[in-house]
């Protein structure tokens, strides 16, 4: 399954991405303040993409923007993505013994239902089942 980025008559993908990563950095943000949160994204994306290098379509910049070397994201970009949030929460968990399992679908909120029908969820799932 893949999206145009600019798809008509719907919020695009790579904007629904972006709003997923704010929703998953504030929430590292608030815990541990920008800073930590901030190097807790990057060595996540590379130890993401030591193990999935189709991390490498997304690119992320110092204002944490996300950009894709694509035109279309597809399952390659979502699974990507699902990873890295993945183990962002994870380094974030570990690092903060006692926060407990996070629940992306609860903290994304409205969102959930836009992400679910591209599998972000099962990818983030499967993702639970990697030691990386």
């Amino acid at each position: 399954m893949s999206a145009e980025i600019d798809g008509p008559g719907q919020v695009p993908l790579s904007q629904v991405l972006q709003d997923a990563f704010d929703v998953f950095f504030s929430f590292a943000e608030g815990i541990l303040g920008e800073s930590k949160a901030q190097e807790f994204v990057a060595e996540s994306y590379q130890l993401t993409e030591k193990y999935y290098g189709h991390i490498s379509r997304i690119h992320i910049d110092l204002n944490r923007k996300l950009s894709y070397k694509s035109r279309e994201i597809g399952d390659k970009e979502i699974l990507g993505f699902s990873l890295w949030m993945h183990k962002f929460m994870t380094k974030l968990s570990d690092f903060m013994i006692g926060i407990g399992q996070i629940e992306p679908e609860k903290m994304l909120g409205d969102l959930s239902n836009t992400l679910k029908p591209y599998g972000f969820f099962e990818y983030y799932e499967h993702a639970r089942e990697l030691r990386y």
